[in-house]
């Protein structure tokens, strides 16, 4: 019966109840299709088959085969410098990766700069054909005194010193540069070795400039030297 002021219809609880439940499932619907299945294409998925990544050397290392020598640069290097000439026999190698500017390794063979002074020294020693490495030093102006110094002919304070019995020339003018060198009871800045070709003297450097400097490339690499 029709009152004045009051609907003809009243909606009871139980549809109201039906219309909300309706509404809720049509959201989920909704945001199941637009959301969940619809996702990304690299969303993470379950798969009990193990993801197996291989990398070929020649991707990571740089092997180096010169007529007296071999060896293997870790990573990617090129041929920098090549020094033929009557002063030196030596070639150098930088890092190919711009992160690590300032990254190179070097090598003398036969003709040696006997004076070139070096901030760490690496003691290394021939046996054969093959390069024996020992304990690398800290900065050598730690432990060497300036009591007698000399100048080298690349205008460096260069002090003479010893690590592990081993001489060496400690570049005390530049205390903060990054340079390793090896020498060996051979000499200063000398290591024979003695391939199936002949023998040979070596003389090795690494520079890294890097904040934090990975010293131990220089090690990895002289255990893959070969004279041949």
């Amino acid at each position: 019966m029709y009152k004045h002021g009051k609907p003809i219809y009243r909606l009871s609880r139980l549809p109201l109840f039906i219309i909300i439940v309706v509404i809720i499932l049509l959201l989920a619907s909704a945001y199941y299709v637009l959301i969940v299945k619809a996702g990304p294409k690299n969303s993470l998925k379950n798969n009990d088959k193990p993801l197996i990544s291989s990398v070929k050397g020649s991707d990571v290392n740089t092997p180096v085969d010169e007529a007296a020598f071999l060896f293997v640069l870790p990573g990617k290097w090129k041929l920098s410098s090549k020094d033929w000439d009557a002063r030196y026999h030596a070639w150098q190698w930088q890092f190919a990766d711009s992160r690590y500017a300032g990254r190179w390794f070097r090598v003398y063979q036969d003709t040696i700069p006997e004076d070139y002074a070096v901030n760490y020294l690496l003691p290394v020693s021939g046996a054969a054909d093959v390069v024996q490495i020992g304990q690398m030093s800290g900065n050598c102006a730690d432990f060497t005194t300036t009591g007698q110094t000399k100048t080298n002919t690349s205008g460096t304070i260069a002090a003479p010193s010893k690590w592990q019995q081993v001489s060496f020339l400690c570049d005390y003018g530049n205390q903060n540069h990054q340079v390793v060198g090896t020498s060996s009871p051979d000499g200063i800045n000398t290591v024979v070795l003695k391939g199936n070709n002949g023998t040979h003297k070596f003389f090795f450097l690494y520079q890294d400039n890097n904040y934090n400097p990975d010293f131990g490339v220089i090690s990895n690499i002289l255990s893959t030297f070969h004279a041949k």
